[in-house]
């Protein structure tokens, strides 16, 4: 397979996905996109790319950036395509806040506005040797375990997020029987959840550290990119529609 080779622009799991985009004109859908910064690039370098998100927030900081940047407000589990549409789909930590049902109804999306034989690529947390570190369960427990700040949680509007692990077991069946897997990565070990937790620990502060932040977020691509089997943190699946 021909692949684009600029993926370092990104690093991380957005490298991976570039990285295993097929040269040449294809349409990309990113879901769950957040501040648009896959598309962006994608775009950037000559393809045709859009993002969708729930999140009404990162698509106006986004916005802000870029207004001519193809991103649209939509659930995962009800695209705003049609069918047969797109190359390559990609959910980069996605699949683990949906629920059942939500993630049912994605999958069953992603096969519909996906051609024949195109492409998927989905990143999911891995139930790894330190999954049990991860900041965003460590925090979603802190809150449901003290009152005072579970009501705090509530009453600021901010919901509390839980992220599920999933064995690649697990991540094979959810993509379910429509797709033939093509390759895994499973990287990140001890590095990426403790940088990870630092970083959100400086984003609360008033202040920001940019060279401590550079360097947080270089320890996390590198600790990614590095294949620790089982044992890893971060999985990301490159899988093909089936005909």
């Amino acid at each position: 397979m021909n692949i684009i080779n600029l993926g370092k622009l990104i690093g991380g799991r957005e490298g991976y996905a570039y990285n295993w985009i097929p040269y040449g004109s294809v349409k990309v859908l990113d879901i769950g996109c957040g501040y648009g910064g896959l598309v962006s690039v994608l775009v950037k370098n000559g393809k045709f790319a859009c993002g969708v998100d729930i999140e009404l927030e990162f698509l106006k900081e986004a916005k802000k950036v870029n207004p001519k940047l193809p991103l649209i407000l939509s659930t995962s589990s009800s695209l705003p395509f049609r069918d047969s549409i797109f190359d390559v789909v990609t959910a980069l930590d996605v699949i683990e806040l949906l629920s059942k049902d939500n993630l049912a109804h994605t999958i069953a999306e992603i096969v519909r506005v996906l051609k024949p034989h195109s492409l998927l690529i989905v990143s999911i947390p891995h139930k790894g040797l330190f999954y049990w570190l991860d900041p965003i369960n460590l925090k979603y427990f802190t809150v449901k375990l003290l009152g005072k700040i579970l009501r705090y949680a509530q009453n600021d509007g901010k919901r509390t997020i839980y992220n599920r692990h999933f064995t690649l077991r697990e991540a094979v069946q959810i993509i379910g029987s429509k797709f033939s897997i093509e390759s895994i990565h499973c990287g990140g070990l001890l590095i990426y959840p403790l940088s990870y937790f630092v970083i959100r620990l400086l984003d609360r502060l008033p202040f920001h550290f940019s060279s401590l932040h550079s360097l947080l977020f270089r320890l996390l691509k590198v600790d990614f990119s590095l294949k620790y089997g089982n044992l890893g943190y971060n999985l990301i699946l490159l899988a093909r529609k089936d005909a």
